[in-house]
């Protein structure tokens, strides 16, 4: 995906080489997105910590820049909209969004791209265990409820997720699309549509490479946010997560012809 203007007030990039900086900026966001939602997955991946949230959310940024997956939008630097909110500036991170002279970093997407990129990304992300790192004995120092997260993904969410993809997707299905892993944007720029415009190019790319695009969710807002996009539901399935039930969705968007 080439960086480029939008039709609106937004700059996208990816596959870059993105600065440390920025790479903690997109962390952040997404940690804070996914905080703020109050998931019960990735609260209970991250032991209910909101520290541990970010440090979760770093491996996932870190994890996805090497196969091009990272995705960020930042307004431009003309843009009327390029104000921070209210105390914004006390974040020296965040502060102005990149070190490249764009505007604030609005917006983060994790993708992974057809062909090995899925496999690739999701053994980046470590939720993939080769035989030797599973043979090997867990931490002395692991607290109990880290020691429950680490068994429940080990055990249970990675198995049931492969499993689930394939029934709903068939198999192949998901390897052989534009996944969208993860996406949030910056709770205080929520409500002005920068959501969909950081969503729009990815869309657009992937219909200008006709790929299918694939990916799961378990917030109900965002299933409809997706729908609104052209994907549909092929899949819908319960599962506990730490006492919960939770819904998940597998969604679709069909490749599309562009002239």
């Amino acid at each position: 995906m080439p960086s480029s203007d939008t039709p609106s007030r937004l700059i996208i990039r990816q596959g870059e080489p993105f600065t440390p900086k920025e790479q903690e900026s997109a962390a952040q966001i997404l940690r804070d997105g996914f905080w703020n939602c109050a998931s019960p997955i990735v609260r209970f991946r991250a032991y209910n910590d909101h520290q541990a949230l970010l440090e979760l959310m770093r491996t996932r940024v870190k994890a996805a820049v090497p196969v091009g997956g990272l995705v960020l939008s930042f307004l431009s630097a003309s843009s009327s909209d390029d104000r921070a909110p209210a105390g914004h500036g006390k974040d020296p991170v965040n502060k102005g969004g990149g070190d490249k002279g764009y505007g604030q970093m609005v917006g983060a997407v994790l993708i992974s791209l057809p062909g090995e990129g899925f496999t690739q990304l999701q053994k980046n992300y470590g939720d993939v265990k080769s035989e030797e790192d599973a043979a090997q004995p867990s931490r002395v120092d692991e607290t109990d409820i880290q020691r429950r997260s680490r068994l429940w993904v080990e055990q249970d969410l990675v198995p049931w997720f492969n499993d689930f993809s394939n029934r709903s997707l068939g198999p192949g299905g998901l390897e052989n699309s534009l996944y969208i892993s993860l996406f949030a944007v910056r709770r205080d720029y929520q409500g002005k549509g920068l959501g969909r415009d950081t969503m729009n190019p990815v869309m657009r790319w992937g219909d200008e490479k006709r790929w299918g695009m694939t990916l799961f969710d378990h917030e109900p807002e965002l299933v409809k946010f997706y729908s609104s996009f052209g994907f549909e539901e092929v899949g819908r399935e319960t599962r506990p997560c730490n006492g919960q039930d939770v819904t998940w969705w597998a969604m679709r968007r069909a490749k599309r012809i562009v002239a």
